[in-house]
């Protein structure tokens, strides 16, 4: 009602504070109007479901104000539904089935409004989850950077849009000669070599797109992926100031030299690529080469090589890192069955407990 009255009221940050799809819709109400002058507005974690957030962005078709929206780690999808309290199987398959739908409608208003919109600049969509749909969303939104000439900042985090979804971005950004995005978050989708390549395709052949910021961790990309950015920022040779994240993945040394060579054909550089926390061996060789990060924390101290040699040890001691930077450990003692959540085994708890303590007393 404030914002339907307000002819001032430019920034709005609800930032954690649990609106729920009444709240959300009350909002999207509001920003479809005229007289609307809104132009920050922050949803985060506000509990928003499907109907709530297809309020929102269905309203950017009308609104020409909005330049920042936030509508990150919100209950959209049937993941996220409190399945306990479903007492009936048929029941619970009915619930599936329509917030399916309803997320399904989200996801087509999010392509349409995004191809309609021509204010727009920055948005956050991080974890939106769902069954089966993840890889619809990636593709959703591909169409729409086909189309898009004002979108700046797009975050993605832990969307899960797989290789279909990576395909859909790139091929947009490989063939929009007018996009603009220079800032894309793909952490944890799921993209794998075969989206890498996709994203390095459009680096490559687009010569008017031009990433400050392209975050590519933790996407199960090996050393095919590593190349072939490799080959993309070698034959962009005037993208010299973008900060590439590739960690976490499954990059080897025969990867990492290949990123070593593109960057040393092209002095002057200001590109910065993060490697940490893959396969690379005599990580030593890297320490001098300008632009290249390669930070594995306490990765080489004397745990049990078997587990040292595996992704599972960078898991457990970033998510120990997490939890003490949430302040997650003040819950006393964390059940196993919780950790065991994450794929950890016995030893792997122990493991992780230990970081936990070392990371509580560093902090």
């Amino acid at each position: 009602e404030a914002l339907l009255k307000s002819k001032t009221l430019e920034s709005l940050d609800l930032w954690d504070n649990k609106i729920g799809d009444p709240g959300a819709v009350a909002i999207g109400n509001a920003i479809r109007s005229r007289g609307c002058v809104l132009t920050y507005l922050n949803l985060w974690k506000g509990t928003i479901g499907a109907e709530g957030a297809d309020s929102i962005v269905s309203a950017l078709e009308r609104n020409h104000t909005l330049t920042h929206l936030d509508i990150s780690y919100n209950p959209i999808g049937p993941e996220w539904e409190e399945r306990d309290n479903i007492a009936n199987p048929s029941d619970h398959e009915q619930a599936v089935l329509t917030s399916n739908r309803i997320y399904e409608q989200f996801v087509k208003a999010l392509g349409k409004a995004l191809k309609g919109n021509n204010t727009l600049s920055y948005l956050n969509v991080c974890s939106l989850k769902s069954t089966g749909l993840e890889s619809r969303a990636g593709v959703e939104i591909g169409r729409a950077l086909a189309v898009n000439t004002n979108l700046i900042h797009l975050d993605l985090w832990d969307n899960k849009i797989g290789i279909k979804g990576a395909k859909s971005i790139g091929m947009a950004l490989q063939n929009n000669a007018n996009c603009t995005v220079n800032f894309l978050n793909l952490w944890g989708n799921r993209i794998g070599d075969v989206g890498c390549l996709c994203i390095s395709n459009a680096i490559k052949e687009n010569q008017f797109l031009n990433f400050r910021v392209l975050i590519l961790s933790e996407n199960q990309i090996g050393d095919v992926g590593a190349r072939a950015i490799g080959m993309a920022i070698r034959e962009r040779k005037y993208m010299k100031k973008m900060q590439l994240s590739l960690c976490t993945n499954s990059i080897t040394s025969a990867g990492a030299e290949s990123i070593r060579m593109s960057m040393e054909r092209l002095p002057g550089s200001e590109l910065i690529v993060d490697l940490s926390y893959n396969f690379i061996e005599e990580v030593d060789r890297y320490k001098n080469v300008k632009g290249i990060i390669i930070d594995n924390g306490d990765a080489d101290r004397d745990v049990d090589e078997p587990l040292r040699d595996t992704l599972n040890y960078f898991k457990i001691s970033g998510l120990a890192r997490f939890f003490v930077r949430e302040k997650l450990f003040e819950a006393t003692a964390i059940p196993a069955r919780f950790l065991q959540t994450f794929g950890f085994s016995h030893q792997e708890i122990d493991i992780f407990k230990e970081e936990l303590e070392r990371n509580i007393q560093r902090n």
